[in-house]
């Protein structure tokens, strides 16, 4: 539905885009982590902080993000973006498991991004809304590993470093599961941060 959306908004501006600026691309590459309780990446901090869960799945990510520009208004614009990625992971097959395993990630996830330059126009930020289909190669006793829909909602930060290039940061929410195709279908969350660059095309 939402690359539905998306194809609908550039077919419909099409026309007019020819006669005004080429839409702004831009490419992130970016690399983060995922966790449910801060103090699993930050030592010292309160376990109470995060998450409500019982398992520990941690995520290190790497991604590349293609960004393109639909539709503009004033200093807001609305983007397509397309996320490539392979993550590693470490987990807990059992909740009281000591045991640390090891798996992989692999997919793309598409979506929408709505921005808003500041009036400097030397940063800008957004908030992405995405799903797609992913591969999980091992997962916690609670989700079937295998085929998977990860789901994120991302709010981000972005800041001109030298021309054309820049800095992102991005926080925000991420989901799996396989929308009931196979049981269990406990799903699992994130909390997930992402830094990086990215480069005007």
């Amino acid at each position: 539905m939402v690359l539905i959306t998306c194809l609908f908004l550039q077919k419909h501006e099409s026309t007019g885009q020819s006669a005004r600026t080429k839409p702004t691309q831009r490419i992130r590459f970016l690399s983060g982590t995922g966790f449910q309780y801060l103090n699993q990446i930050v030592p010292n901090i309160s376990p109470s902080i995060g998450l409500s869960t019982k398992y520990d799945y941690r995520i290190t990510f790497f991604e590349i993000q293609y960004q393109r520009e639909l539709k503009k208004m004033n200093k807001s614009s609305l983007d397509l973006v397309f996320m490539p990625q392979i993550n590693t992971t470490t987990f807990k097959k059992e909740d009281k498991n000591m045991e640390q395993s090891r798996g992989f990630e692999t997919g793309i996830n598409v979506g929408i991004s709505l921005r808003r330059n500041s009036s400097s126009n030397k940063s800008s930020y957004f908030a992405t809304l995405s799903s797609g289909p992913h591969y999980v190669s091992e997962t916690p006793s609670r989700q079937t590993p295998g085929f998977i829909f990860s789901d994120n909602l991302f709010l981000g930060l972005d800041y001109d470093l030298v021309s054309q290039i820049h800095t992102s940061f991005q926080l925000g929410f991420r989901h799996i599961s396989n929308a009931g195709i196979q049981n269990p279908n406990g799903g699992v969350n994130n909390i997930i941060g992402k830094l990086g660059i990215y480069m005007d095309l």
